[in-house]
């Protein structure tokens, strides 16, 4: 699991997706989905020790499923007020989550699971993925008779929680990158320049490259800004009583912070006006997550 296998696992997933986008032959395409599958199998690969292939029915099924145990606001809403799943008509859709929840942990994650601690090996040789170091955590904690919150029960639910943040945001981020590029091409050429510079046309980029490339980091970091895929953040919880800006916050308060109040000051960031044309909207969709309107894509040959 050390972080050169993590990279090449990345590079091999960049190739195939790359390679899925050229097949379409410049012809439109919705990138949502496929944008998902690849990321996800990058957090597969550190969870699991393998990537499925885009499709993969039960991989399918598994992004529908997580589509629905996310959906939209309404899972900050069930989250904060779990009594509303009882409000006749179910106006904030949480039986869906609940059901999307159950379908991802009955038909994905808890047979992965169970095949892991199965075959477990607790060997010296370093562990393969995520789940084989958690396990070998567990036992180790067994032996030695230690309390620790790391159970074998709880395993799922921390899977489920690392797929959930860590590829629908990542996924989010991509899908806004290319709807900027879309509206400012002079960028992309600068990044495309860059890359090509620093790295070539005969290697893949590796993390070695990117203190070479100024400008793309730039790029990524402006993105990250403006799309705010998570403008509510995550929960927190305070740790002691708080005296802030005049009011003072008790200690276990629930706190939930407002990123856009950042990321969208104009103290400190300057706004480019919106561009003209038949341009992917850059409006989105507010949600759990701050997500791009639909759009089509096509990659076509540079000339």
């Amino acid at each position: 699991m050390g972080k050169n296998l993590l990279a090449q696992k990345i590079q091999e997933e960049v190739t195939e997706y790359i390679r899925t986008i050229a097949s379409k032959d410049g012809q439109p395409f919705d990138m949502t989905r496929l944008t998902q599958i690849s990321v996800s199998n990058n957090i597969c690969s550190m969870l699991y020790g393998k990537r499925f292939d885009y499709d993969d029915q039960a991989f399918e099924d598994c992004m529908k499923a997580m589509d629905a145990s996310i959906a939209g606001q309404a899972s900050l809403v069930a989250g904060l007020f779990p009594a509303v799943r009882h409000i006749p008509g179910d106006p904030f859709k949480t039986h869906d989550i609940i059901r999307g929840l159950r379908r991802l942990l009955n038909i994905f994650i808890q047979p992965i699971v169970a095949r892991h601690i199965q075959l477990l090996d607790v060997g010296p040789n370093p562990p393969d993925d995520f789940i084989t170091a958690y396990l070998r955590r567990v036992r180790q904690d067994e032996a030695d008779q230690k309390v620790s919150y790391i159970t074998e029960k709880g395993l799922p639910m921390v899977i489920f929680h690392l797929f959930a943040a860590g590829s629908e945001t990542t996924a989010i981020t991509l899908r806004w990158a290319v709807a900027y590029f879309l509206h400012h091409p002079d960028v992309q050429e600068k990044c495309h320049q860059e890359i090509r510079k620093v790295v070539g046309v005969d290697r893949r980029p590796t993390m070695q490259d990117r203190p070479e490339m100024m400008y793309l980091e730039a790029t990524t970091t402006e993105v990250l800004r403006i799309a705010s895929v998570a403008p509510l953040s995550v929960l927190h919880t305070t740790s002691c009583d708080v005296s802030f800006a005049g009011y003072t916050i008790p200690k276990g308060t629930t706190v939930i912070p407002n990123l856009d109040s950042v990321l969208y000051d104009s103290e400190h960031f300057r706004f480019l006006p919106p561009e003209d044309g038949q341009l992917p909207s850059l409006e989105g969709i507010l949600g759990l997550a701050f997500t791009p309107m639909p759009f089509t894509f096509r990659a076509v040959p540079r000339l």
